[in-house]
């Protein structure tokens, strides 16, 4: 953004003498948009005044001129024929865009999306077709994709999209609208997603150079972008390198027997990602940082060996599609809501082959809350008593059964959502750091009942719930729900259950993880050997260290009396 900014502030660029003012370019354009407006190639917008100096950031070169975006372009917005009726839609059809058409990758041009439309379902609805040079721009879920129509082409309802008056302006409206796209998604309004309107996409006021010094603008900006990218695909590099000699030293750890080779094999290790396991130099707090490299490491497939007799990922998603539809049509679980197509933005890396993206929700065949009654704060007396939950339970990284309130008296209980061996559960709400936490559940006492802030989600196999435990405790699991969850402040937010299931998921084949389940579990419990050889030596360091204190003040005792 830095580049963009520069860009946008006329810093990465000389002024010639010869460049025309953008005062006349917007002449130009004024002149332009009468003439449409009088042919009746577009309505007549309602007037625009000049951007005051209140309402621009910054000021900018003497040639320029700030002038708001309804006076460079007209601004148009989508629509979407009735998804129901199939001959809407064809291929390939007249181009129309979505926003997840957009999604995947970086798009400066683009010409089709996944679906087109018929001419009845162009005719159907309120979509316009753009000609190429256009920027489409997608104004809720989410705000500031940007790309140039390559093409003729309409949207979805998701875009308030620009026709430049002077198409020779498109390529730096492009990094323009890049440029402030998070100042525009700022003005957006609305409850269960923010959108930006068509007014203010008009009233939203631009920085705009003579027609000379655009073109040098745009060559400037693509060429330190190009750099850019270079850079980024270096690191992604040396990451991946990183990433395969981390799970070299992690394999050295797994095949220590004795414990200096261990500690040895794990020195090692955290020498391999910057940490330092030495008596009192914060030496557990590296070990939580070892465990979550093993569990990063393990979900992208870098602790087990891929085996080519495994049925790949995709057999797995189809026998949990069928049996999700067998289990609707014998009405034993509700149809589930559509998902959408999972984000790339979220796919952080190439996954293994026989390895699929896909969303936690197309592997979930039931998902359930429970209840909050009123119940009093303390926990049952014994077993045959009903309790419930409290989030503190599922919050921890494994099942904590003490953690309940005992049932209200006069209140039946509902052994439908009783906790039963295998449960895989989650938290929706809790504090940032906390909330979405889940654990699956070991032999639990009966007649633990769930809390409504308690989600269960039901899967094919037991396999694949403690495959997505580890999965939900990976950085970038954490990093998204800390993202989307919602709430006034970092002590309480919540997730929807929607957001839960469109959770991307890197899956590998069911076996696999099974691989990946035991090989975790074996270097987790070498950390907890690990853990508690630092503990019993920071004990004896510490009753060292008190035991030459006192022999020092007895001394001192008896030097002063004598």
């Amino acid at each position: 953004m830095l580049i963009l900014d520069l860009a946008m502030r006329g810093r990465l660029t000389e002024r010639q003498d010869d460049d025309k003012p953008a005062s006349e370019l917007l002449d130009r354009i004024d002149r332009e948009r009468d003439r449409k407006v009088a042919e009746r190639e577009i309505r007549r917008r309602r007037s625009l005044s000049d951007p005051s100096v209140d309402e621009v950031p910054y000021e900018v070169p003497v040639t320029w001129r700030w002038a708001r975006i309804g006076r460079i372009a007209q601004v148009i917005g989508g629509a979407t024929p009735s998804a129901g009726d199939p001959s809407n839609f064809e291929e390939p059809g007249l181009p129309w865009i979505t926003p997840a058409d957009m999604s995947r990758g970086k798009v400066r041009l683009i010409a089709y999306g996944s679906r087109g439309l018929s001419e009845k379902g162009y005719a159907s609805c309120s979509a316009s077709l753009m000609p190429a040079g256009s920027l489409v721009f997608s104004s809720r879920a989410p705000i500031g994709y940007v790309a140039i129509a390559a093409n003729d082409l309409c949207t979805n309802q998701g875009f308030k999209s620009l026709v430049p008056h002077a198409m020779e302006c498109s390529p730096y409206l492009y990094w323009a609208l890049r440029a402030f796209a998070p100042m525009i998604a700022a003005r957006g309004s609305g409850t269960t997603f923010k959108e930006v309107s068509g007014g203010v996409m008009e009233s939203f006021p631009l920085p705009l150079p003579p027609v000379q010094e655009q073109h040098r603008i745009v060559e400037r900006v693509d060429e330190l972008m190009d750099l850019c990218d270079e850079l980024e695909e270096q690191q992604a590099a040396q990451v991946e390198t990183r990433s395969a000699l981390t799970a070299a030293t992690l394999h050295r750890v797994s095949e220590a027997d004795q414990a200096d080779d261990l500690r040895a094999a794990v020195a090692v290790f955290a020498d391999s990602i910057d940490l330092h396991l030495a008596p009192g130099k914060g030496d557990l707090a590296a070990l939580k940082r070892v465990r979550q490299v093993i569990l990063d490491l393990a979900v992208r497939g870098r602790l087990t060996r891929r085996d080519p007799d495994d049925e790949p990922a995709t057999n797995l998603l189809g026998k949990i599609a069928a049996e999700r539809d067998r289990l609707v049509k014998a009405k034993e679980i509700r149809k589930p809501r559509v998902l959408a197509d999972a984000d790339p933005c979220r796919q952080e890396f190439n996954v293994p082959k026989g390895w699929e993206w896909c969303r936690l929700g197309q592997l979930v065949l039931t998902n359930e809350a429970g209840w909050s009654p009123v119940c009093p704060p303390e926990p049952r007396p014994n077993d045959a008593e009903w309790g419930v939950l409290k989030l503190s339970a599922v919050s921890w990284g494994k099942f904590l059964a003490h953690e309940h309130k005992i049932l209200g008296a006069g209140l039946d209980p509902r052994p439908a959502i009783e906790v039963r061996d295998g449960d895989y559960l989650m938290s929706r709400a809790n504090t940032a750091a906390l909330v979405g936490r889940s654990v699956v559940v070991n032999d639990p006492p009966p007649r633990l009942m769930m809390s409504d802030l308690i989600v269960r989600l039901g899967f094919v196999d037991r396999v694949t719930a403690e495959y997505i435990n580890l999965l939900n405790g990976t950085r970038s699991v954490r990093a998204l729900y800390a993202e989307v969850s919602k709430g006034t402040s970092d002590t309480m937010r919540k997730l929807s259950r929607d957001q839960i299931l469109s959770t991307p998921v890197p899956l590998p084949p069911l076996d696999e993880q099974k691989r990946i389940v035991d090989r975790v579990e074996a270097l987790f419990a070498i950390c907890d050997q690990l853990e508690q050889q630092l503990l019993v030596a920071e004990v004896l360091r510490k009753d060292l260290g008190a035991s030459v204190g006192a022999h020092a003040a007895l001394a001192d005792t008896r030097n002063s009396t004598t």
